[in-house]
């Protein structure tokens, strides 16, 4: 779904059942949020279409010098341009920031290893969602890196704040 405002999705993806559904072993739900995520098996394939293709999942490691000042992209609906929610899903481009960076944002919520810091680079828009998904492209493959769990609302109109990472 891209728009809230559909009810009936042309093309929609209808999953029959899963053989197995494999919780990530270090899930967290309490605030900071961490590792809130699953994997489905499912019983039957799902072909690739135009609005269904592949991710891979990142590798065990968490060496972020690799990935440091790159650009990967979160999805989801947040601000847009004109500083209001946005009906329609976003695709913004982030930069991956260091770790002093996240440090001097999120104090006490930032754990090294665990987490790490993206912030928009049009400065326009942004996530406002939990568990909106952050991926990037390498070697020509696309990697999920991450679910975008912790903003910043701006204290002047209560909105996600477009100027801090999350």
């Amino acid at each position: 779904v891209n728009d809230l405002s559909e009810t009936n999705v042309a093309g929609a993806l209808i999953i029959e059942g899963a053989l197995k559904i494999v919780i990530h072993p270090q899930i967290r739900i309490e605030t900071p949020r961490s590792a809130d995520l699953a994997v489905i098996i499912l019983k039957s394939p799902i072909y690739l279409t135009n609005s269904i293709s592949p991710i891979c999942l990142w590798p065990a490691n968490n060496n972020f010098v690799d990935i440091l000042g790159r650009t990967g992209y979160a999805v989801g609906w947040g601000v847009n341009e004109f500083g209001s929610y946005s009906k329609f899903k976003k695709h913004i481009p982030m930069k991956i920031l260091d770790e002093n960076s996240c440090r001097s944002h999120f104090s006490n919520n930032f754990a090294s290893g665990n987490y790490f810091c993206v912030n928009n680079i049009d400065r326009v828009s942004t996530p406002c969602e939990l568990d909106d998904p952050f991926y990037i492209k390498i070697n020509e493959k696309w990697f999920l890196r991450g679910l975008i769990n912790i903003y910043f609302f701006s204290p002047s109109d209560n909105k996600c704040d477009v100027n801090s990472p999350v």
